[in-house]
This record gives structure tokens, C-alpha cells and sequence, in this order.
């Protein structure tokens, strides 16, 4: 058993009568006891709070972190295929001979085609649109 120490302390009267009526439902026999439960609680709700906001911190940082790592490993993807994809185009340019009027159709009917498949756009579709004989290029 752990060392009691006497404390006094006030109560108003209503706070008091209160407490009396629930010490046959706190399951206590006392005032003493009914106030000792009663602090015990509230000392254990102010714990949980206190770690509910530590917790709370550092779940969001972590959460955070993992967020920027995706974010940079996405952005440097990213990157690396506006490369390739870059190359890929003065390759292919240094082997068409289009107008730029061609190129201006060309690129209004892919930004609709994206825009209508919300860029799910296949080869398969492009080979055929390209081999139709009803295309304008």
C-alpha cells in the first residue's frame, strides 16, 4: 500500500451533495474514497491527453515524411520520363517533315483525346485513328 497523505481542500455544498449521491454507483464507501477515485481519473484523462497530443505530433510528422519521400520519388520519375520522352520527340521530328499547320491540328486532337479518355490513351488507338483513311493528320 502506498503512503496516504492528509489533504484539506473545500467543496461548495451543491458539489458536495452531488458527490453524495453517486457514492453508491462510484462503488465506494466514502467521501474520501469517492474524491480519491474521482482525482484519479481526471489525472488519467490529463495523461491521456498529454499523449494523445504527442502522439498526434508525431504521427503528422511521420506522416509528412512519407508524404515528401513519395512526392520527390514521383517528381524525379517524372523528370526522367520528360526526358526520355523528349528524346523521343527529336527523334521522331528529325524524321517527319510536317507544316506547322499539321502540327497545330495534330496537337488540338490529342489535347481533346486526353482530355475525353482523362489520359488514358493507348497506341493501339492512335495506330488505328492513324491508318483510317478518313484522318486529317
Amino acid at each position: 500500500m502506498s503512503k496516504k497523505t492528509r489533504a484539506g481542500f473545500y467543496m461548495d455544498d451543491e458539489m458536495m451533495r452531488r458527490c453524495d449521491l453517486f457514492l453508491e454507483q462510484a462503488n465506494v464507501r466514502s467521501r474520501n474514497e469517492f474524491v480519491n477515485k474521482a482525482v484519479h481519473k481526471y489525472l488519467c484523462a490529463l495523461e491521456a491527453q498529454e499523449v494523445e497530443t504527442y502522439l498526434s505530433t508525431h504521427l503528422t510528422s511521420a506522416i509528412r515524411g512519407a508524404v515528401d519521400e513519395g512526392t520527390n520519388r514521383t517528381s524525379g520519375l517524372l523528370f526522367k520520363l520528360a526526358v526520355e520522352m523528349d528524346m523521343m520527340m527529336h527523334l521522331l521530328a528529325s524524321t517527319l517533315e510536317l507544316t506547322d499547320d499539321e502540327l497545330r491540328r495534330l496537337r488540338g486532337r490529342c489535347v481533346d483525346e486526353v482530355k475525353k479518355t482523362r489520359g488514358k490513351i493507348s497506341l493501339d488507338n492512335a495506330v488505328s485513328f492513324q491508318q483510317s483513311p478518313d484522318h486529317d493528320a
